[in-house]
């Protein structure tokens, strides 16, 4: 009965952010913020009238949120559904639980000064922070299986292709270092990006704290708030909310991750349609309703679109969100409720591909057997060597030999041999088979792992 497919069909593949995302973990994450908030003002010795908090009670509120349930989730939305607010009913449901923990002092200070942003915005942050260390645990993996990819077959020669039409030969190894290098170096920086925070009131100038306690320097409680007690990068400069650039750059940067599995999956998805690589059989899976031999590409498939679909999303947030109507409009309020289809299709399309990479094994002979059938592939080496020895029109004159025409070893044996180049030079060409023709491919697939740390 699920509308999406996240909450339904494939649920128990996005278990880790189910109590992230969901509008359970935003009220967890809300009740964390207040809390936390709250505790950090009774431990400021300038506002007299709110008494400390001993290591006993601190305790105590920490065990609200750390222990919060669905059941807890529940009862709050009970309460919304008569007050229409959000954040209101929260205040309401959490001031009976300080009440209940003996703690009914502190109650008028709950949300003290605070606007509903201050809360919202500090909450999206940790589910964006922890959304974004589930997805790189499964990024991880995929760039380990790509490096090994590539280390193992470093030196396995194959025809490359540029505009689907065969090219100077690469090597297995080296197609799949570029993109674990292309992946580590994007993780890399999803890891690194700010995710921005801030709590300073109605519309960004602490007002009613600076009315109320005008001798606290309410910047450096709020610096020391968003960054030591929440873990975001305290965002100094905001209207009523936080502007959203950081998350817009966050979210861009996954588009990228995405797209460049989206290459990776297509091209795989290609490989085998060459035979390059074969899948393996499970005996109880069925490949088509009607086709009994087929054992298809579908992981491969799967993760595209998933890619596709969270990077669409991605996009859209990440050019919408930092656009606000003044101090604030609601906007932001109902697309933020969206990121978790980000992480999630992303997440889906993660583990499909391992799933895929895990069911590949390299068939050598395949790769192998073409590449020795590729003689007209070493002509970019015989013109090359041709210009070099400064034979007149040499690359027209292997052209015109050979574009459009089959090429074998005896055929090209004779345009080595009426190539106008030296014995010594003629003798180095018809020496190497088009497997021998690799450059640097093996090398820079052995290498890749130092490039990736």
């Amino acid at each position: 009965m699920a509308i999406s497919p996240v909450d339904g069909r494939y649920a128990n593949k996005t278990t880790d952010l189910r109590e992230i995302c969901s509008e359970y973990g935003l009220q967890k994450h809300r009740t964390e913020i207040e809390l936390k908030w709250l505790m950090e003002l009774a431990a400021n010795p300038k506002i007299p009238e709110l008494p400390s908090l001993s290591k006993s009670e601190q305790k105590t509120l920490n065990s609200i949120w750390q222990n919060f349930s669905e059941q807890d989730a529940t009862d709050i939305k009970k309460i919304e559904e008569g007050m229409l607010h959000d954040i209101a009913s929260l205040k309401v449901w959490l001031g009976g639980r300080i009440e209940a923990a003996g703690l009914a002092q502190h109650v008028p200070f709950l949300h003290f000064g605070c606007t509903s942003e201050d809360i919202n915005n500090l909450s999206y942050g940790l589910i964006i922070k922890q959304s974004r260390d589930v997805l790189l645990k499964d990024l991880d993996l995929i760039c380990k299986k790509l490096t090994s990819l590539a280390k193992d077959n470093a030196s396995l020669a194959m025809v490359a292709r540029t505009h689907g039409q065969e090219a100077s030969p690469s090597t297995m190894g080296k197609e799949m270092a570029v993109f674990a290098y292309r992946l580590a170096t994007q993780k890399k920086t999803l890891a690194a990006l700010p995710i921005k925070g801030k709590i300073n009131g109605a519309t960004g100038n602490y007002n009613t704290w600076v009315l109320a306690y005008p001798k606290i320097d309410w910047q450096v409680v709020s610096k020391k708030f968003v960054e030591k007690q929440v873990g975001l990068t305290w965002n100094p400069y905001t209207t009523q909310i936080e502007s959203h650039d950081a998350l817009g750059e966050l979210l861009q940067c996954i588009v990228r991750i995405n797209m460049i599995l989206v290459d990776l999956c297509r091209d795989l998805w290609g490989y085998i349609a060459l035979k390059y690589f074969k899948l393996k059989k499970v005996d109880q899976e069925v490949g088509s309703s009607t086709m009994p031999h087929k054992i298809n590409p579908e992981k491969f498939e799967n993760a595209e679109g998933n890619f596709e679909l969270a990077a669409s999303i991605a996009s859209f947030l990440a050019i919408r969100l930092p656009v606000s109507r003044w101090q604030r409009d609601l906007s932001d309020s109902t697309l933020q409720r969206n990121l978790g289809l980000v992480f999630a299709h992303s997440l889906l399309g993660y583990k499909s591909c391992l799933a895929g990479l895990d069911r590949m094994t390299v068939d050598e002979n395949v790769i192998s057997k073409e590449l020795a059938e590729s003689w007209f592939l070493l002509t970019e080496a015989a013109q090359t060597m041709m210009r070099k020895a400064q034979v007149p029109d040499a690359y027209k004159k292997v052209k015109d030999a050979v574009r459009g025409e089959e090429l074998d070893l005896r055929s090209y044996e004779r345009l080595i041999r009426s190539s106008g180049l030296d014995e010594e030079t003629q003798a180095q060409l018809l020496k190497m088979s088009p497997a021998d023709y690799t450059g640097l491919a093996s090398n820079l697939a052995r290498q890749v792992g130092k490039h990736c740390k």
